[in-house]
């Protein structure tokens, strides 16, 4: 059997919290580059950083030191060798961690080495001679190797040379066949044209002995007339009764009557007629009669060989095929060439990876980093991957230290702070039932002149609607840039994300685009609660809902997300207000078990139209906190309240601007 290849590489790094990117970087490079899954190159990255950060806080803690990181892949294993010389650490005394004890004494951290364990499939530690290692073995599986092997099976430069040389040949060939039929023509008119006039000449010349009866004279005359002349099959003068009076092919044939071939018409002058001839193939007959003052003496006929016009046009063709061959070996070359000069800055790439160790004792990449679009799609997996990771351990092991790490992220996919912008107020309200909520909210700058502003509703609650949360927000913040049209924008989320949504669970979301010079919205619902517009001056409500379905949903065959979504707009007045919110207003509860209502909403609305957004919100939670009586709330609360105080030239009323909604409405159904 043959020994499988391995592939080796090896870096080192200070031991400093602030080098752990570096690292990741490093990791994740060369295992893209050897085709590792993307969801297993995320679990991968979180047992490494587990272990590195360990070395940096423990192994190192009385002193700077360094990590020495080697990668081995071989077959479907990858190992991870970690070598440090700080202190050392006896991985068989260490206990396993009691969940339900570490849950009650809300301790944190000491869940690494389990992390670790759980992710690799084989963790070894051993220390010799002042230095510690920790290697880590995955097993990725029989299913990797059968996909490295599609990979492999062709080479990027391959490739190009492959599809370059197939359009050059493709274009060679037509070149040669388009000048080769030019130079077949051209060839076989010369040839046509040069014995035609010897026939020509031959009829001028044999008036005289045709009229005399001088069968020498005649024979003498054909004789040299085909001397140097290859193409000739034969000569013959026939007199008007068909007697041959002088022949080339066969002098016992003269004085008798010479024999048509049936394909051959004798009254068809200068005409090449084209016959099959046992001895001699496919000969091509000419006649051209002789006459004298109207009166036929007789008549000149010639053969031409079809075998030796082809040669000839064969000899023509030649010098096209020369000069199409130099042509395609330099053009090969030059493919060659180029391919080198396109593929050389990732080879170039593979090399940096591949190298042990840089100038300064770290491994250093010459070639560019990725753009921003790349890195937020790389954010985006790995965040779908460590959710699907998360979830495993939560459903297994309910860890609270991850629950904690999950209630974290959440905090900072949530703003901070709202846009300030002149001519609108905007506040917000957040309240999660749970440690870590389901709702989300946001504001996305599209362009200088157009904000997004969504929220939205992930079913369930605790780490799985945070980490739902945190795959929408960014592939809502990967998409939503530079797109004016919010419908486009939840077509493209939905594709993102609907894969990694566990069955079950979907995600409610009101997108809205702000266009501030023009004091004028966009919108689109996928399911969620309609968006209310209350007119201060008119005193009118009214509620925008574009029909739209949630995202994840699992749709029958031949219905779209897509089909289902509609855009709408409609221009802002002075003393507008917008108001999105989650259900968990108008459904909290008391314990008489009274929901809020929606009506209530609308009357504080009213009551509050004159004051600002900020203030309006902080009546809002204390109405609800007073109507549940200081209760935590069964569902997240969670509103973005936006009033236009901008002074526009006139005044439009509420029906008059909603007529362009209505048409929005018409205009985008879906047959």
């Amino acid at each position: 059997m043959f020994k499988k290849k391995s592939q080796e590489v090896g870096a080192s790094f200070e031991a400093k919290d602030e080098k752990l990117p570096e690292i990741r970087n490093f990791v994740e490079s060369f295992c893209r580059n050897q085709a590792v899954p993307p969801s297993e190159i995320s679990k991968i990255l979180l047992a490494l950083e587990e272990a590195c950060s360990n070395v940096i806080r423990h192994a190192y803690v009385l002193g700077p030191g360094n990590i020495k990181l080697e990668i081995t892949i071989k077959g479907d294993k990858v190992t991870f060798s970690i070598k440090d010389k700080g202190r050392s650490f006896e991985l068989g005394r260490a206990k396993r961690v009691d969940l339900k004890k570490y849950i009650l004494t809300e301790r944190k951290g000491g869940l690494g080495l389990q992390l670790i364990q759980k992710i690799m499939d084989e963790v070894i530690y051993q220390s010799n001679n002042g230095e510690n290692e920790l290697v880590l073995t995955k097993k990725l599986g029989k299913t990797y190797l059968s996909e490295k092997m599609k990979l492999k099976r062709f080479s990027l430069r391959t490739k190009l040379v492959f599809s370059f040389s197939l359009i050059f040949l493709f274009c060679g060939g037509f070149f040669y066949y388009y000048f080769g039929e030019k130079i077949e023509k051209q060839t076989f008119g010369r040839v046509l044209n040069s014995n035609l006039e010897l026939i020509n000449n031959l009829t001028l010349n044999s008036k005289d002995y045709l009229y005399n009866k001088d069968d020498l004279g005649l024979a003498n005359l054909v004789f040299n007339a085909k001397r140097g002349k290859g193409e000739i099959a034969y000569l013959l003068i026939l007199d008007p009764e068909g007697k041959i009076w002088a022949s080339t092919a066969n002098q016992t044939e003269v004085l008798s009557n010479y024999q048509f071939p049936p394909e051959i018409n004798p009254l068809l002058y200068s005409t090449p007629q084209r016959y099959f001839d046992r001895n001699l193939g496919y000969i091509y007959h000419l006649i051209q009669p002789v006459t004298e003052a109207e009166n036929l003496l007789g008549s000149v006929h010639l053969g031409l060989l079809e075998s030796k016009i082809k040669a000839q046009i064969q000899e023509s063709k030649q010098g096209l095929i020369n000069i199409l061959s130099l042509i395609l070996v330099f053009g090969f070359l030059a493919i060659y060439i180029s391919s080198s000069w396109l593929v050389h800055p990732l080879r170039k790439f593979k090399e940096d990876i591949k190298q042990t160790e840089g100038r300064d004792g770290k491994a250093e990449l010459s070639t560019p980093k990725q753009d921003e679009i790349g890195e937020i799609a790389q954010s985006f997996q790995e965040i779908s991957s460590k959710f699907k990771e998360t979830q495993k351990l939560l459903d297994q092991e309910k860890i609270k230290q991850e629950v904690e790490l999950a209630y974290h992220i959440q905090k900072v996919l949530l703003p901070q702070s709202v846009p300030q912008i002149e001519g609108f107020e905007i506040a917000t309200i957040y309240k999660s039932a749970q440690e870590v909520g389901g709702d989300y909210f946001d504001f996305i700058w599209v362009d200088k002149d157009n904000l997004g502003v969504v929220v939205a509703d992930v079913s369930g609650k605790g780490v799985t609607a945070s980490m739902y949360m945190g795959m929408l927000r960014t592939a809502l913040r990967l998409v939503a840039t530079g797109e004016k049209d919010p419908k486009k924008t939840l077509v493209k989320v939905n594709q993102l994300i609907s894969a990694d949504l566990k069955k079950g669970h979907f995600v409610t979301v009101f997108y809205v685009i702000l266009d501030i010079p023009k004091r004028m919205i966009t919108y689109a619902s996928a399911g969620h609660n309609p968006l209310i517009l209350y007119s201060s001056n008119e005193d009118k409500f009214h509620f925008l809902n574009p029909k739209g379905i949630p995202l994840g949903l699992v749709l029958p065959e031949g219905v779209s997300f897509e089909q289902k979504l509609q855009t709408e707009s409609v221009s802002l007045n002075s003393r507008d207000w917008l108001f999105l919110y989650s259900d968990g207003i108008t459904e909290a509860m008391n314990s008489r078990k009274e929901t809020f209502g929606r009506e209530k909403l609308l009357n504080l609305i009213k009551e509050n139209k004159n004051k600002t957004a900020l203030e309006f919100s902080q009546e809002l939670l204390e109405l609800v906190a007073s109507f549940t009586e200081g209760a935590s709330p069964a569902d997240d609360i969670t509103l973005v309240a936006l009033k236009n105080v901008g002074v526009v030239d006139k005044e439009a009323s509420l029906a008059n601007r909603l007529k362009n909604r209505a048409e929005s409405k018409s205009q985008d159904k879906t047959p």
